[in-house]
């Protein structure tokens, strides 16, 4: 629903339109006798009276706005999607991803409906932040795989669902123009046909957010609420003093204060910004920017530039399983490698792209170029989420969702260097910005795990017993209940152990001392959930 309206923006800039039986609309229809023709849709008085013209600036049938209004409804959508991506994840870490993305979607999908009867700017305006909210799914599906996925393939999972999520938003601008293309042969005005291919995408939203209510959990041992009710005084973790039943408002805060607090998880929502936040800036640049540097006609520029989007694909999910492949031979550090390896090969690759022109590089070298700065891109983008859920671990919802902003920022950063200079310059001085942030993945270093170049200090004091862990979601859930995805220990990198029990889906962790970073230590052992 967020990539509804960009496609139909060129319309949405057309003028109202007059009654046929106004009196401009009549002198028109006598100057240009054709009311359907070019004449009279290219007209600055009679365009008005053109309801069915389709070419860009011609005929009427939009709202009326500027293209710096266009501009303004666009960075206010990206600023409420960065401000509920810093918010959603904490109110997930008090309700359960399932409440909260069921609320989220089924309560913004009536903004969308609102979107089909805007009839002017600040109408369009607030329409559009309130849209811009529902970019906050994407940190709830984050936490949510999280959740769902043994920490050895959490970085595969967690790339796929983004890197299709990626892709799901670019189809969404092929449907919407393939849908208003439709209805204008179905005989619809302007107004109406856009308006229309606004109307379908909010049900579809709506009923999508049932579905999860309906047919989803918050993870492999069911519900939040439910697992809070099975709670006893008798078994609890030694999670420093955090009271497991705190009020979800209590526990939104507290994940969103231990990870705004975590410098680490501040050094990811930099290198987002300048991963997932390319990436925005490439899909709303690059038309303009291959024209610039490489003199493409727009069609061109625009069947070259969806190379770059087609990526998502594959390449995120890439990014994702080169963390995992790295995570299993050297543990966390190995995710931090992967990362650091992903950014630099993006910088570098995109300085490469930014130096070409037509004349040394020609088409296929154009393409080739951007094809391979694209995969690191998005390689980059799966190696991010790769390593969130490491960083700090009693706030998972409170780390996706301050790195996903970063992705945003990003996007509102690069946008406005393309406005204030050109575009190609721009492009440049991204690169090399990239490559700065990947510098300071080797600053990463955690407790009880190290950094790249070295393993934990062994005179370190170890967090133990985590005194900054909480009993809110998700780890209130395994109070009673396996921690199946976690990060190493001190002495070793992998999983910690576990044993099978009846079910498979049931693998109660053994009593062990949890010395890794951000995790809480186990008091007594605890037994399998109930059938």
């Amino acid at each position: 629903m967020w990539f509804d309206i960009p496609p139909l923006m060129a319309t949405l800039k057309k003028p109202h339109c007059k009654d046929p039986a106004s009196d401009i609309c009549i002198e028109c229809f006598k100057t240009f006798p054709d009311a359907l023709g070019d004449a009279i849709a290219l007209d600055k008085t009679c365009k008005v009276c053109a309801p069915f013209a389709d070419g860009v600036g011609m005929g009427c049938g939009g709202i009326g706005i500027s293209g710096p209004d266009a501009s303004t409804t666009t960075i206010v959508s990206v600023a409420f999607t960065i401000i509920i991506r810093i918010i959603c994840g904490p109110v997930a870490d008090g309700l359960g991803v399932r409440l909260t993305y069921t609320g989220m979607l089924t309560i913004l999908a009536i903004p969308g409906v609102c979107a089909c009867f805007v009839q002017d700017f600040p109408q369009l305006l607030v329409v559009r932040a309130l849209i811009g909210l529902i970019g906050g799914s994407f940190v709830l599906t984050q936490l949510w795989t999280t959740l769902m996925f043994h920490s050895n393939v959490v970085g595969l999972a967690n790339a796929t669902t983004a890197g299709w999520g990626n892709l799901g938003g670019g189809a969404a601008l092929v449907v919407i123009g393939q849908c208003f293309v439709g209805f204008k042969r179905a005989g619809l005005d302007n107004s109406t046909a856009w308006r229309a291919c606004l109307a379908w995408p909010p049900i579809v939203v709506f009923l999508t957010g049932i579905a999860v209510y309906f047919l989803s959990d918050d993870c492999p041992y069911g519900n939040y609420t439910e697992l809070k009710k099975r709670k006893s005084e008798e078994q609890k973790v030694d999670d420093g003093g955090g009271d497991p039943t705190a009020e979800p408002a209590s526990i939104a805060g507290r994940s969103l204060k231990i990870a705004a607090s975590n410098w680490r998880v501040w050094i990811l929502f930099v290198v987002y910004m300048f991963c997932f936040g390319l990436e925005l800036v490439v899909n709303s640049q690059i038309s303009l920017y291959l024209s610039q540097a490489f003199a493409m006609s727009q069609s061109e520029g625009s069947t070259v530039g969806a190379t770059f989007g087609l990526t998502n694909l594959f390449a995120r999910s890439l990014g994702g399983w080169m963390s995992d492949v790295m995570y299993k031979k050297w543990g966390i550090r190995g995710r931090i490698w992967a990362l650091f390896l992903q950014i630099v090969a993006e910088g570098i690759l995109m300085l490469i792209f930014t130096a070409g022109t037509y004349d040394s590089y020609g088409v296929v070298g154009i393409l080739f170029a951007l094809i391979a700065w694209g995969v690191t891109v998005q390689a980059t983008e799966g190696g991010t989420y790769g390593l969130v859920p490491f960083v700090e671990p009693t706030a998972v919802g409170g780390v996706a969702g301050i790195v996903g902003a970063g992705g945003n920022t990003g996007a509102l950063v690069g946008n406005t260097m393309c406005k204030y200079w050109s575009v190609r310059p721009a492009f440049a001085a991204l690169g090399w910005l990239t490559l700065m942030a990947g510098a300071l993945t080797m600053l990463i270093h955690m407790p009880g795990v190290g950094s790249m170049f070295a393993g934990p200090d062994e005179e370190e004091e170890k967090p133990a017993a985590q005194t900054a862990g909480y009993g809110g979601y998700p780890m209130s859930m395994y109070a009673q209940q396996p921690m199946m995805m976690m990060p190493g220990t001190a002495t070793s990198p992998q999983m910690m152990p576990i044993q099978m029990v009846s079910s498979p889906q049931m693998m109660p962790m053994q009593t062990v001392p949890i010395y890794g970073y951000g995790m809480p230590v186990m008091s007594q052992p605890v037994a399998a959930a109930p059938q």
